[in-house]
């Protein structure tokens, strides 16, 4: 190729990467998307939590499983480089899957 149609598809892939979302947001449209989020109110308690888990060192963190970080398993997400867990390797393969798969349009509802 020549160095105009390197420039030229180079243009256009930054375009598309923009429409498609995969680019991160201008600082002036996250600042548009911040605005226009919902409000969430927080109690005091779970407040002091977030706080506390990010301040502190981490080694008496008082985890709280939910749903999703319960599918994913501990082989997924502790496993050592090298070690060879099927279950593992399943179970990582199918978030990928539905991670690729997700309509954001599907969650807004």
């Amino acid at each position: 190729m020549s160095p105009d149609d390197d420039t030229f598809w180079r243009n256009v892939v930054g375009k598309l990467r923009k429409k498609e979302g995969f680019c991160p947001p201008t600082p002036e449209e996250a600042e548009a998307a911040f605005d226009e989020a919902p409000s969430v109110e927080l109690s005091e308690e779970r407040l002091d939590s977030i706080v506390e888990a990010a301040t502190s060192d981490g080694e008496e963190a008082d985890w709280q499983e939910d749903e999703e970080t319960s599918e994913a398993g501990q082989p997924v997400l502790y496993r050592k480089p090298g070690e060879g867990d099927s279950t593992a390797k399943k179970n990582e393969k199918d978030l990928e899957e539905e991670m690729l798969n997700d309509d954001p349009e599907e969650d807004e509802t």
